[in-house]
């Protein structure tokens, strides 16, 4: 996923739009600083949130917090 892709919504919490992929159900936000947000880009835990954004039945945002990782 390229940085690009993803909107600073707060000053620490960051948001992956619907229209990043045509079957999103909602957007994808995660909480992360500057630094852990480079450290998220560097395996696919982004693209398990996206997964997660896809799923019948979810409202409002895919929600994940510092803590993510790919696994």
């Amino acid at each position: 996923m390229k940085r690009s892709s993803i909107k600073k919504i707060g000053e620490r919490l960051w948001e992956i739009p619907c229209l990043y992929r045509s079957d999103m159900r909602v957007p994808a936000r995660f909480y992360a600083s500057e630094v852990m947000f480079d450290q998220i880009l560097a395996d696919r835990s982004l693209e398990q949130l996206v997964n997660v954004a896809i799923l019948p039945g979810i409202v409002c945002y895919a929600p994940a917090m510092p803590d993510i990782h790919e696994g």
